[in-house]
């Protein structure tokens, strides 16, 4: 009898520097890429990159969830507490993957990551003390690349608090 080799379509062993950064953060990238409108190829990016990327996240980001996780309905996206500007560029900053629209961390009026997952359950006590001294020490930036893992950390990769 002969094996079958699947081969994982479109996911690399190493994931590209763009594409960790959006999983990582809330979807927000250098530049958005056609595969990152499709669940399925989050849902894949979750099953090859996801127990390594949410440890790194939770573990710099307290509070926080990876964006793939939103990718793929997990969690549903954040929800806007306030009208954005209509003069605003955040106005065009969103990604929409099948069909349901997330923004990537706008500003004061979007809800507050940590405190949305505390609302869903899915940020317990001792999580929440964490957040809170993130916050109070300025949010510092400690998320760092599989592509550079002990250069200077990711700016770009966001948290949706303030």
């Amino acid at each position: 009898m002969r094996r079958r080799i699947i081969a994982r379509r479109g996911i690399e062993a190493v994931l590209p520097l763009n594409d960790e950064i959006t999983a990582a953060g809330m979807l927000h990238c250098f530049w958005t890429e056609e595969q990152h409108r499709s669940r399925s190829w989050w849902a894949s990016v979750k099953h090859v990159h996801g127990q390594r990327i949410a440890d790194k996240v939770r573990a710099t980001m307290p509070g926080c969830r990876p964006g793939f996780e939103y990718a793929v309905g997990t969690y549903p996206p954040l929800p806007l507490v306030d009208a954005i500007p209509s003069d605003h560029l955040a106005r065009r900053d969103q990604i929409v993957i099948e069909g349901m629209q997330h923004w990537f961390c706008g500003g004061p009026w979007q809800r507050c990551q940590a405190e949305h997952l505390r609302e869903l359950g899915e940020v317990d006590g001792a999580e929440w003390i964490r957040f809170e001294r993130w916050r109070d020490a300025g949010f510092p930036l400690e998320y760092r690349t599989d592509d550079d893992p002990t250069g200077t950390p990711v700016e770009i990769v966001r948290h949706c608090c303030w």
